[in-house]
């Protein structure tokens, strides 16, 4: 509804000059055209008489500058949005009622329509994303891979920031899976949120698989273990068999008893591969009667077998507790052929005569530890040196105390930090991962972001002996010191602790730090994971000595499945033809069995690196093909497969969580409603419309009209005296 409150007539002077102007030019013109030479009719003259006093009129106006101002007032309806849950949870079952009729029944409702009475209500669904609905065609699928309730939540009010939103009505089952914890989310939200909890709230009957711990990479005709982590509910001391499969073959099956509560328990498998290549194996237990769904009792997982053990030469400075216990570790990887010299006083080594060139060639990678030293034997080093410069073995650097780092110079070009660099008193320390080692596939010790770098935060200190080192151009810092943690300033620069470089095939891993064996010895007798210093070093060994295909355009998924509800990640780098990373280029990928599926562009990390993400996939194979362009120049293409498994996040948690919502609720305001008692929700949703008061001024004399206008007058004013001879 509007209404007028007032309007006024502003001049440049006082009114009255107006006035009297406009006066003066009325009689004026009365004056002249009283008598007329030669005489006229009396209508033309009347008619001469009124276009000479609106030119005059006119021309006060342009003088004057007049401008009208008005005010009214409009009621605003207050905004009421309403998001309901689209992912798949919503298609589960409860006593026989599927919860997404129950979200249809709702929002059909004559509560909601009653909403509209007084409130200008807006639908949206959501699942990984926010989107806008129609009820009056738009259908609800229920399709949604992942529940995203903080985001849903965040994007509504970037929606409506600058409009008259005042309420939320958020109804799903409260099983959130992507995205930050929606009770925190809500914290600083301004706007009271009403929840509707669709679903049961108790444990339901369910049995899935949570979690799949294996290695990714194994080698041929070695044992392969695999452990599976399986949990259930309302099952109690049911006997299931859980098989693990290659295709459509069973190829082991281990028999376990489910526990009626929702405890988790681990089963072991063992599978020696007998063929080379990317494995896919599958672990599935059958379904159930009357269990909730079957969709989260099967998961894929892939491993790349090898077909030989990595050989490996060991080079140490001197006896010390990081060689010891590197050593043992190595020793213990079946996959790794060790061979170690150490050296003594005078460059010799106490395991005799060292290998010439030709037998440093069978080894896939060299670790220097605490090596080399100013006492090291001048063939020896240059022997090493050549090795890596020129048959591209890779190194693995760790440094120590006696270190001698000048004798490394002629590796500066290809050594991922400074080479020249200037050692001062150690000083114990400790680590974090930076952004790049938390997404390197070597330093992800646990799946969750947030829980792997809390493992490196909690690994006991190190020593470290430099200060202000850098790292050289093609290095890329995975840790650097924890300024905090270890009281040092913070106007410090940040201390890289490990690096990497890779030119082409050519990789160089360096850890700065030494004191290494602390990372498992220190563990030993608290209630900590103590693995993390035999994986660390075995995934490192396994990444070193993997080759990569010297293409100056590379293109990968960073998984090779992906659950249900994942987002699909892309990673791409892109070389000159001397592969120094390259900046600039335009990298492009495209899903080629997806016909709707978008070109993306995958922006700039930097270092000619590339990353972006597609949205949630539907189950099923895909393979994609990207290409790199420098202008309209090819520069290269890659391609690959990734599989999306229709196991989705929506059925690891299958309760009604309905806390979660009751805490949303209370936190911004609202109140918290079940399927029984929603019929209350307009007795709490009533927001008062909003009054604006809206003004409005319009410069009379400022318009082109009025110039053309005043014109016309005059042109007709002479036209018709001409016409007629008037003197």
């Amino acid at each position: 509804m509007t209404q007028f409150l007032d309007f006024k007539l502003q001049l440049s002077v006082h009114g009255g000059w107006f006035v009297l102007f406009l006066f003066i030019s009325v009689v004026f013109t009365f004056f002249i055209y009283r008598w007329t030479n030669p005489p006229v009719s009396r209508w033309l003259r009347y008619l001469l008489i009124a276009v000479r006093a609106l030119a005059l009129i006119l021309t006060l106006f342009i003088l004057f500058e007049p401008v009208l101002s008005v005010n009214w007032q409009r009621s605003q309806a207050p905004i009421v949005a309403i998001l309901a849950d689209n992912s798949a949870s919503m298609q589960l079952k409860d006593d026989e009622t599927v919860r997404g009729e129950i979200v249809k029944k709702i929002l059909t409702s004559p509560e909601i329509k009653k909403l509209g009475d007084k409130h200008q209500v807006n639908f949206h669904l959501f699942d990984a994303q926010l989107s806008d609905w129609k009820p009056e065609g738009d259908s609800i699928k229920f399709t949604g891979d992942g529940t995203n309730i903080s985001g849903a939540l965040k994007s509504v009010m970037e929606k409506y920031a600058d409009e008259y939103l005042r309420g939320i009505v958020l109804i799903t089952d409260g099983a959130d899976n992507l995205g930050e914890n929606p009770i925190r989310s809500v914290e600083n939200f301004a706007i009271p949120i009403y929840t509707i909890g669709v679903g049961d709230s108790t444990e339901p009957r369910d049995v899935l698989i949570s979690k799949i711990f294996t290695n990714q990479i194994t080698y041929l005709n070695n044992k392969l273990p695999i452990e599976v982590t399986v949990k259930s509910t309302g099952y109690e001391n049911q006997r299931i068999q859980l098989q693990l499969k290659d295709g459509n073959k069973i190829i082991a099956t281990e028999n376990v008893v489910l526990s009626g509560t929702a405890l988790e328990k681990k089963i072991a498998f063992t599978y020696i591969p007998q063929t080379e290549g990317l494995l896919k194996l599958e672990t599935v237990i059958p379904p159930l009667e009357g269990e909730l769904t079957p969709y989260n009792n099967r998961q894929v997982f892939y491993v790349n077998v090898l077909k030989n053990k990595m050989k490996v030469l060991l080079i140490a400075g001197g006896p010390s507790a990081d060689y010891i216990f590197l050593k043992r570790t190595l020793e213990k990887n079946e996959n790794v052929e060790l061979k170690t010299y150490v050296e003594k006083s005078g460059g010799q080594f106490y395991e005799g005569q060292f290998p010439a060139i030709p037998q440093l060639k069978e080894f896939d990678c060299l670790i220097f530890l605490d090596f080399p030293r100013r006492s090291s034997a001048a063939n020896v080093l240059t022997n090493l040196i050549s090795a890596i410069q020129q048959h591209e073995i890779p190194l693995l650097f760790l440094a120590g105390p006696g270190v001698a780092y000048n004798r490394l110079s002629s590796l500066r070009d290809i050594f991922p930090v400074q080479l020249n660099m200037a050692q001062v008193r150690e000083r114990s320390v400790q680590i974090k991962l930076t952004t790049e080692g938390n997404l390197h596939p070597v330093f992800r010790m646990r799946e969750e972001i947030s829980e792997n770098a809390q493992n490196w935060l909690d690994l006991p200190p190190i020593y470290y002996p430099f200060l202000n080192l850098e790292k050289t151009p093609v290095g890329k810092v995975i840790a650097e010191v924890d300024k905090a943690a270890s009281n040092l300033p913070n106007s410090l620069p940040e201390q890289p602790v490990i690096a990497l470089s890779q030119i082409r095939s050519r990789k160089i891993a360096a850890i700065l730090g030494y004191e290494l064996w602390r990372w498992n010895f220190l563990f030993v007798g608290r209630n900590v994971e103590t693995d993390l210093y035999d994986s660390f070093f075995n995934k490192m060994i396994r990444w070193l000595v993997t080759r990569e295909e010297d293409k100056r355009v590379k293109i990968q998924s960073n998984k090779k499945i992906y659950r249900g509800g994942e987002p699909i990640e892309f990673q791409a780098q892109v070389y000159y033809e001397d592969y120094r990373p390259m900046d600039g280029a335009e990298v492009k990928v495209i899903l080629k069995n997806q016909s709707d599926a978008p070109e993306m562009v995958l922006p700039s990390t930097g270092n000619g690196r590339y990353r972006g993400e597609f949205q949630v996939l539907a189950a099923g194979e895909y393979e994609y093909q990207g290409k790199a362009f420098a202008g309209e120049i090819l520069l290269g293409e890659d391609s690959g497969k990734f599989s999306v498994e229709p196991f989705s996040l929506e059925f690891q948690n299958t309760r009604m969580e309905a806390g979660v919502l009751q805490k949303i609720a209370a936190m911004t305001g609202g109140h918290y409603f079940t399927i029984n008692n929603y019929q209350n929700l307009p007795e709490f949703v009533n927001f008062p419309p909003k009054k604006i008061t809206i003004a409005r001024e319009w410069e009379l004399w400022n318009k082109i009209s009025l110039l053309v206008a005043l014109m016309i007058f005059l042109a007709t004013e002479w036209f018709v005296r001409k016409k007629k001879g008037m003197l």
